[in-house]
């Protein structure tokens, strides 16, 4: 089954020359822990974590003004297309260990999908 966007949360993203200031306050204002990095094309280049603001500039005493997304970013997102469908996602997070995983259509962010909601609706594909 197509993963359906009403099924997936709405990504948060930046730019790779975004300051880790501008991506901590994005992070805050919409009460989340990951942001993805974009190249202009929306395609996700990235993701950083709260983890990754903390552990990188604020447990160190750096000044969050002088590093960038891309300086942050862990490369090599895994993510994947919106037509491999639920089980795909579901499988592919508890391999990874992940709660959510990105979601594409024609290469560019189309939504994260949750753990919760794959297990949910895996579930109630298998049971159709």
């Amino acid at each position: 089954m197509i993963i359906r966007r009403e099924h997936l949360i709405a990504p948060i993203t930046c730019k790779p020359n975004d300051s880790a200031m501008k991506i901590a306050q994005e992070l805050r204002d919409a009460n989340r822990r990951h942001i993805i990095v974009i190249d202009n094309d929306e395609s996700p280049l990235g993701i950083i974590s709260v983890r990754d603001l903390n552990n990188k500039i604020i447990a160190d005493g750096k000044n969050p003004l002088t590093f960038t997304a891309k300086d942050l970013m862990t490369n090599g997102i895994k993510a994947i297309s919106s037509t491999e469908g639920y089980d795909r996602a579901f499988m592919l997070m508890e391999e990874l260990g992940t709660t959510s995983i990105p979601i594409l259509e024609d290469g560019k962010i189309y939504g994260i999908l949750e753990f919760s909601k794959s297990f949910q609706l895996r579930t109630l594909e298998s049971s159709r």
